[in-house]
């Protein structure tokens, strides 16, 4: 397995990434920027237990310490049979207590923008603005085109209602011993 150079990235990029800007190559990488959508979970016990939010050109948003978020990006990506995509968050977005909790891979034949589901483990509150380039796309030819590829995506520029009920929150009753 070897990874693509930023030159094989740019004669691959309108191919694998849309809307493609040769500009946001990263050394071997691809930065990915933030969609116009996000969940944020929080911990205050509301009938609307998140912050589901749909982001206009502008706006920015912050997650709490302590909370998740689901963030879609605004690119779609399409990983070819014989090549698989690694993720990450970029340093600087890291450093401010941000911790990936999504795979750290895309599957070959994958064809669909990605959701980051992230976690706050820093003391305060993240801001992030869309377009914000937070996080990288790496590409590596496998030996091989695979014989199964992934083509059951259901994002559809979408963050399914399956994974925020799975980051939903309810504030938990005291125990008294």
């Amino acid at each position: 397995m070897s990874f693509w150079s930023d030159t094989t990235l740019r004669e691959n990029l309108e191919n694998v990434i849309e809307p493609a800007n040769p500009d946001k190559v990263d050394i071997s990488g691809y930065r990915l920027s933030v969609g116009d959508k996000v969940y944020i979970t929080n911990d205050i016990d509301t009938k609307n237990e998140s912050n589901a939010i749909n982001l206009s050109i502008n706006d920015h948003f912050e997650i709490p310490a302590g909370q998740f978020a689901l963030i879609l990006t605004k690119e779609k990506i399409t990983i070819p049979k014989n090549v698989m995509g690694l993720i990450s968050m970029r340093a600087k977005t890291k450093f401010k207590g941000l911790i990936n909790v999504s795979g750290f891979h895309v599957d070959p034949g994958y064809s669909d923008n990605l959701i980051f589901a992230v976690f706050n483990a820093g003391p305060k509150s993240v801001p992030i603005s869309k377009n914000d380039d937070i996080f990288l796309i790496w590409f590596a030819e496998l030996d091989q085109p695979n014989s199964r590829e992934k083509n059951d995506s259901d994002i559809n520029g979408r963050i399914p209602t399956d994974l925020i009920t799975n980051l939903n929150m309810r504030k938990r009753p005291a125990i008294y011993l």
